[in-house]
């Protein structure tokens, strides 16, 4: 992977997670061979492997009871990913599954003043405003059901200014963030994806 796309990387996870730390900028194994541009057949495998991550991860989230039962070993059951060890906890960088786009399922494992946590979000190295539609394979309102039916509290996020930031779903002292993110499909229906998924700490 360039520098570009470690930059970018460190960057997301920065000020999506708001964590003491950055992720570590130094790429693994996996990170470095994800530049390659998939085929539309692997195109289309890829989003059909992102949308069960997507949901996985989800579900995942949905069944704790509280934030202290979040882990590196849980993520990679609920996934079925393995995160590889960075200094903050451990990381899975996904090849390109088409427009450029790749995801990031990341476990933080908390501070003494952090708690531990874990997102799940799509970057993309040569264009953040790209089409979103080639991972738009799990819908917003998909996710939602998911997170609700594990009891979870829906409420907005507001800024200062009253302006909209995030779906926010509270259980216990769990609060995950849900950021939308709409595409249009090919008659100019809006739908709106998952952007990213976001345990608070």
């Amino acid at each position: 992977m360039d520098k570009k796309t470690v930059t970018l990387v460190t960057a997301t996870c920065m000020t999506l997670a708001g964590w003491a730390q950055a992720s570590e900028s130094v790429m693994t194994k996996n990170e470095a061979a994800v530049m390659t541009s998939p085929s539309p057949a692997q195109v289309t495998k890829r989003a059909s492997s992102t949308g069960r991550v997507v949901s996985a991860f989800a579900t995942y989230l949905a069944s704790l009871a509280s934030q202290d039962q979040v882990s590196k070993e849980g993520l990679e059951r609920g996934t079925s990913l393995m995160l590889a060890p960075i200094s903050t906890g451990a990381r899975y960088l996904s090849n390109d599954v088409g427009g450029g786009w790749h995801y990031i399922v990341e476990y933080f494992a908390g501070t003494k003043t952090i708690q531990r946590t874990a997102f799940l979000l799509f970057v993309n190295e040569n264009n953040e405003n790209a089409d979103f539609s080639p991972v738009c394979d799990v819908e917003f309102d998909a996710v939602r059901s998911i997170l609700l039916k594990g009891g979870y509290k829906e409420h907005e996020s507001l800024g200062e200014i009253g302006n909209f930031l995030a779906w926010e779903y509270s259980k216990n002292d769990i609060t995950i963030s849900l950021l939308p993110q709409a595409t249009v499909d090919t008659v100019s229906q809006r739908r709106d994806c998952i952007r990213s998924i976001r345990m608070l700490g």
